[in-house]
């Protein structure tokens, strides 16, 4: 299941493979992938209002969930990586 508010951009690298249950739900923020991403089942992508950057060739495994729904202070990094 893919949700985006108004105030979201997800950008999918090429081969990227979802597995059965994947979740992305956001309202605000961004999450990149690069190519060659594989999601396991069930893996969750949970409001990354700061950002959500996933490099190339990456394996998520079944049940992974990113949680950031807490927002960041200013002076913090706007972007988490995996």
């Amino acid at each position: 299941m893919f949700y985006g508010g108004p105030k979201c951009r997800i950008i999918l690298g090429a081969r990227n493979i979802f597995y059965p249950h994947c979740t992305i739900r956001m309202e605000h923020g961004w999450v990149t992938t690069g190519n060659d991403v594989s999601f396991g089942p069930g893996f969750c992508i949970y409001e990354p209002r700061a950002g959500l950057e996933i490099g190339n060739a990456c394996l998520i495994a079944s049940g992974v969930m990113s949680d950031t729904t807490r927002v960041p202070r200013l002076e913090e990094p706007h972007r988490a990586r995996f």
